[in-house]
């Protein structure tokens, strides 16, 4: 085995090219001898197992790295362990350690994004619109002021995405009712149990069709909900927004019909 910089190193470029799993897996062999590294390598590992497990999902494997490295240095990680928490759905640990981060210029648009975040999940939708403006100002590229999207303009692209099936397909997916809410609720995502993301753009909830039997409960449980605060803070303006939401239409009419993306994309869309 090489020296624990070279491994890091290695690690690091892997992660930078998105190479993520093979990241992780190359340090595994330090993560059994952490108390062996020196001080600066541990915090350097716990950093990019941390980074690797918030790609991937693993929150929780995130939220335990983050925590060690914050013991045993600075700010930044705590900001990074205030990340996981959110994506854990732990929203009022999370809030604790952001509203007493110091504004270092290198986090401050990230402090309040996430603020923001908060906020919205609070209801405090106004509060929230001003701390994601404020992010969106100190950095363009990562963070975006939401576009305001009404139920009636969701409808029309609902309406649009209908006509791009064919007409069998059409009259099959008419049938599920499309619900819209501005954000999963709290209790949506507990009793996911884990396994939605707090920043989920839509959902089905459902037996998929290739699924269902003479057992399954009646068609009347089916249905899709849209989030459409979590799909305007990903959209740059009201183009993207409804492309956004096309792609989630389309995405989670898949599910009903038990089809993946790349059979959906086999199909044309």
């Amino acid at each position: 085995m090489g020296e624990p910089k070279d491994i890091l190193d290695e690690a690091y470029e892997l992660y930078d090219a998105a190479h993520v799993e093979e990241a992780l897996e190359l340090v595994r062999p330090l993560l059994s001898r952490q108390g062996t590294l020196s001080h600066e390598n541990r915090l350097s590992l716990l950093r990019l197992v941390g980074r690797c497990s918030l790609e991937i999902g693993d929150y929780e494997r995130a939220r335990q790295a983050f925590d060690t490295a914050a013991r045993i240095a600075a700010d930044l990680d705590r900001l990074d362990l205030a990340i996981s928490m959110f994506y854990l759905c732990q929203f009022d640990e999370a809030e604790m350690i952001l509203e007493t981060l110091p504004m270092y210029p290198e986090i401050e648009g990230e402090i309040y994004w996430y603020r923001g975040l908060l906020a919205e999940r609070r209801g405090d939708f106004e509060r929230a619109d001003s701390l994601f403006k404020r992010a969106a100002r100190l950095d363009s590229k990562r963070f975006v002021a939401p576009v305001r999207m009404d139920e009636n303009e969701v409808r029309d692209v609902y309406d649009a995405v209908l006509e791009e099936f064919p007409p069998e397909m059409r009259n099959i997916a008419q049938e599920v009712p499309v619900l819209v809410e501005d954000l999963p609720s709290d209790e949506l995502l507990e009793s996911a149990g884990g396994r939605l993301h707090p920043l989920i753009l839509g959902l089905y909830e459902g037996t998929p069709l290739d699924e269902k039997s003479s057992m399954t409960p009646s068609p009347e449980t089916d249905r899709i909900i849209l989030f459409r605060r979590n799909i305007a803070k990903i959209s740059h303006s009201r183009e993207d927004m409804r492309r956004e939401l096309r792609q989630t239409l389309i995405h989670e009419i898949g599910h009903h019909f038990g089809l993946d993306d790349e059979e959906l994309e086999e199909r044309g869309f």
